[in-house]
């Protein structure tokens, strides 16, 4: 069997021939280890010299054996990527440690020890591994990309042994002078790596070693945008050996993110990657490297641009892409569906086969190529050593991944218009834009652009209205210093937005103003525009993605609730871009859990993840009901799985916030279990409770404890920790800052409303349910649920709600009760504006409207489910009227007429808050039969 294995391995691999041929050893450590994976431990026994003298042979002996061993279990099918991956990389920094080692400890006894000037602590040459090495996905034959950097600047510290003092910046010069040729001088046991050190600053004409200053400066002045790229995998490879690595390794890395993450998501990096990428084929069709898997088309570097596109792009803002490993961040580009799984996983398999044909490229003669051989004999050894029958099945399938990868570049980069056969309406717009841009003589006064909306088709007095808004905010004093491609791109969209909003075929219910159903959406699409005309980043996303500009125009006008969230928070037009979300709420959170994981000590930050994931989710399900996938249920649903979620998110960050400051912590809770606090629930009344939550809702909320807990648990009694737990969660979720509040809350549905304490205890509650709740309290309470918190506390409300709503009543008290608490609150109700001149009512709390189905339905559950225990299920208004009637309890004809007025009135509810409207009127006749045969049925029950 091991000799089979050897003559395939020898037949995909002359290089490895070569080498047991010339050293019997190898053969005998083959035989004895390739059974088994290299380990790190395995791979520092290895390298591992016996002097620091010796360094230079065993590094080469060490490469001979892991080459060796890799191509062995590779060309046998006995590792997959990953091992091979994990290997080589392993194996280079485990061999840029050992060079340091022996560099630094020969000059250290020729010079000193290197002291920071300003700290008086021993300077470090720190080595930054670059591209694959940095993502831990080296090439098996590959040149390793370096960098060198030191913290300060200073002296060589003299000592007895040593000869003479010089500057730090000599110093490390000259030990990464002696790594390098560690390393890359080649003797008859050939080299350990090829190292490639043009990737510093100034490249090949810059100095060999930085320090941070001159780093930090460099970043900030000099710089180019492919740098930021070539950073983004930079790694520091040091071995921790002791605190002051570690801690000027976290300094430097502290200098490199700012540089390569945008706080903001950078859309400029779509063109200037896009250039790049173009200077690449370029040189491809220049060299005739078109067969190269690497850089040619559908190659290995078009795979690894996408991936870092979305790095770059959104990596600032998305912790969770800030991984160096290309397939890590094609998992999670996936995860966030940024781009479509099905993509994705193409990708990722694409991305395997191309390595895989790499590393047997480079295999055969231990040379770093990746261009496909044109020799007949070389190419079937190819395609069997990839486990194909011949040339032919081999490259067929090579194409397929290549054809696969080449389609999804230009997806990303070159045809985001793809995304929308609208898309002709921007193009049409830009072309417009681009007219007026080149003439001196239309400049922009409120004729011209009255001009260009009268080609769009928009009305005379819409044109009047949308052009004289366009010509006073662009001749506005803020423009005056915006450079012309500024200028440019807001002329582009300018056009290509107002043509778009004409395209579109918007309700008069939805907001528009009288003057045509158009004009409403632009005026608030061009008060977008104004938010962000400033704000180069998303001036290029939108004139990058012209079905982003799609979007916006149907948002703006089909939700004036959803144009302003844009207005007032502009980095929702992220959420305009790309596959829209198919990932349910939950499979969203762990994302937001980790960015606030990464800023442990940050609460002004954490505050805003909350808020923005919130406004982010919240659009995304907008997008959804406005274009047509999600019903008002369902809608209600996902905003209320939402609030849920972001409750227990904020109870676990008011927990930390909490222990750190009883516990006078400042080091922050890094990577922690997103576990909810002990003994504390939240209770979702309401719309929350029933799951009926709108766009803009409010929380009616009541804190629980659980008094069983031992006082010791927490140093105090336990009505005073959850009390200032209870404070802490509600200033969370309300307090004000730049990304607005999370949730307005109310807590009077608590015992003894505002007179009462803020948190209960479970028994306090049960107590007060069962003695001295007024039955409007045990109506809330059919609405009740718990929302987040202890687990533990969920069934033991459940048995506490259940008992409650179970009680014997006197059904004919219960009538009373409530038909004049009905009456009550009609009369308390301010009634709309000019209701009786115009015939205006409000729809929730007209005769026939909405509260009077909950008020039945709360009546059907309080009055019977002493009888019928299953009326307690918390299933929404709907199901429990069907179920009601199943039970005989309601006319059948009745729940269904009930239940169908009830959707109706939603409907009409959820158009009102999707256009910013806190009440929802209705004429005297609108939904006059819904009114009627409600008020039939409440006449029935109630008289």
């Amino acid at each position: 069997m091991y000799d089979s294995q050897l003559q395939k391995m020898f037949q995909a691999s002359p290089f490895a021939q070569r080498l047991c041929d010339a050293d019997a050893s190898l053969s005998d450590y083959l035989r004895c280890n390739a059974a088994n994976s290299l380990d790190r431990l395995a791979l520092t026994a290895i390298c591992t010299p016996v002097s620091i003298e010796s360094t230079f042979s065993r590094l080469r002996q060490a490469r001979r054996r892991v080459m060796l061993h890799l191509i062995f279990r590779d060309i046998n099918g006995l590792a997959d990527l990953d091992e091979v991956l994990r290997v080589i990389s392993e194996f280079a920094e485990i061999t840029v440690n050992a060079a340091l080692l022996a560099a630094q400890t020969e000059l250290n006894a020729v010079y000193g020890t290197p002291i920071g000037a300003t700290s008086g602590q021993r300077q470090h040459l720190l080595v930054v591994g670059m591209g694959k090495l940095g993502g831990r996905e080296l090439n098996v034959s590959s040149d390793i990309d370096l960098i060198f950097a030191y913290a300060e600047d200073g002296e060589t510290a003299i000592t007895g042994t040593t000869q003479s003092c010089i500057s730090n910046h000599e110093f490390f010069a000259r030990v990464g002078k002696r790594v390098i040729a560690l390393l890359d001088q080649t003797d008859a046991m050939g080299f350990v790596f090829r190292v490639d050190m043009r990737l510093r600053p100034f490249g090949d004409s810059g100095p060999l070693v930085s320090s941070f200053a001159a780093l930090s400066d460099y970043f900030i002045k000099q710089a180019r945008p492919w740098e930021r790229y070539a950073w983004l995998k930079g790694r520091v490879l040091n071995a921790p050996t002791s605190e002051p690595v570690i801690a000027q390794k976290k300094a430097l890395m502290e200098i490199v993110h700012p540089f390569v993450f945008r706080r903001y998501h950078d859309y400029g990096a779509i063109a200037e990657m896009r250039d790049l990428h173009g200077q690449i084929r370029l040189e491809a069709t220049k060299r005739n490297r078109l067969e190269d898997v690497k850089v040619g088309p559908g190659g290995i570097r078009e795979i690894e641009f996408i991936a870092q596109l979305f790095q770059l792009i959104r990596g600032g803002r998305e912790h969770a892409l800030q991984t160096r490993s290309t397939r890590k961040a094609l998992n999670i580009i996936g995860q966030n569906q940024l781009l479509s799984e099905a993509a994705v996983s193409q990708l990722l398999a694409a991305y395997t086969f191309l390595r895989n044909v790499e590393h047997r490229l480079q295999y055969r003669l231990d040379q770093q190529t990746q261009i496909l051989p044109t020799v007949v004999a070389e190419r079937e050894a190819l395609a069997i050593s990839m486990s194909f029958a011949n040339w032919a099945d081999f490259f067929g399938e090579l194409n397929k991944h290549r054809g696969i990868v080449g389609q999804a570049f230009e997806t990303v980069f070159n045809a985001p218009d793809a995304q929308s056969s609208e898309a002709t309406v921007v193009a049409e717009g830009n072309k417009a834009s681009n007219h007026q841009e080149n003439s001196p003589k239309m400049p922009d006064s409120i004729a011209s652009w009255s001009s260009a909306l009268a080609k769009m088709g928009y009305a005379a007095e819409a044109q009047g209205i949308s052009a004289t808004l366009l010509a006073q905010w662009l001749n506005g004093a803020r423009h005056s210093n915006l450079s012309d491609k500024n200028r440019a791109r807001l002329h582009a969209l300018a056009h290509a937005c107002l043509s778009a909003v004409k395209q579109q075929s918007p309700n008069e219910t939805m907001g528009a103003a009288p003057t045509g159903s158009y004009l409403g959406a632009a005026r608030r699409t061009i008060a977008v525009l104004e938010a962000i005309d400033r704000r180069e980043t998303y001036l290029a996303m939108l004139t990058q993605y012209p079905a982003a500009v799609i979007r916006l125009v149907r948002v703006c006008t089909q939700s004036s609730w959803a144009a302003e969230q844009i207005r007032r928070h502009p980095i929702l037009l992220d959420e305009l871009v790309g596959v829209q979300k198919s990932a349910t709420i939950a499979q969203v959170f762990p994302a937001l859990h980790a960015e606030c994981d990464a800023q442990p000590n940050d609460v002004e930050r954490q505050y805003d993840l909350l808020r923005t994931f919130k406004h982010a989710q919240t659009l995304r399900l907008n997008i959804g009901d406005i274009e047509g996938k999600l019903g008002v249920m369902e809608l209600s649903d996902a905003l209320s799985e939402l609030a849920d979620g972001l409750l227990g998110a904020t109870l676990v960050l008011a927990q930390r916030q909490q222990q750190q400051q009883q516990l006078a912590q400042t080091s922050g809770v890094e990577n922690a279990v997103w576990a909810p606090p002990r003994g504390f629930a939240i209770i979702g009344y309401g719309k929350l409770g029933s799951k009926e939550l709108g766009y803009a809702s409010d929380l009616d909320l009541v804190f629980l404890y659980d008094e069983t807990l031992a006082d010791a648990e927490h140093g105090q009694s336990q009505a005073g920790h959850f009390a200032r737990y209870g404070q802490r969660v509600n200033g969370w979720l309300n307090t004000l800052t730049s990304g607005g509040i999370l949730y307005e809350t109310d807590l009077r549905l608590r015992p003894d409303g505002q007179a009462g304490v803020l948190v209960s205890s479970l028994a306090a509650y049960e107590d007060y349910q069962q003695s001295r709740a007024w039955t409007w309290e045990h109506q809330a309470l059919t609405r009740a649920r718990w929302c987040a918190g202890d687990p533990s506390l969920k069934a033991r409300f459940d048995a506490i709600r259940n008992k409650v709503l179970q009680k014997m009543r006197d059904v004919s008290a219960l009538k009373t009760e409530i038909a004049q608490m009905r009456q009550k609150m009609y009369l308390e109700i301010k009634p709309p504006k000019d209701r009786d001149t115009l015939k205006v009512f409000d729809l929730k709390h007209v005769h026939g409207g909405v509260i009077d189905i909950e008020f039945m339905v709360q009546f059907i559950v309080l009055a019977y489910s002493c009888q019928h225990p299953e009326l307690t299920e918390n299933k929404g208004n709907t199901a429990l009227l069907f179920r009601a009637a199943a039970l005989g309890i309601l006319a059948e004809e009745d729940a269904a007429v009930l239940a169908k007025a009830y959707l109706s009135y939603r409907a009409k509810i959820h158009v009102a808050r999707n256009n910013n409207e806190s009440q929802t009127l209705i004429t005297a006749d609108e939904l006059v039969t819904e009114r009627a045969s409600v008020a039939r049925v409440w006449h029935t029950m109630f008289g």
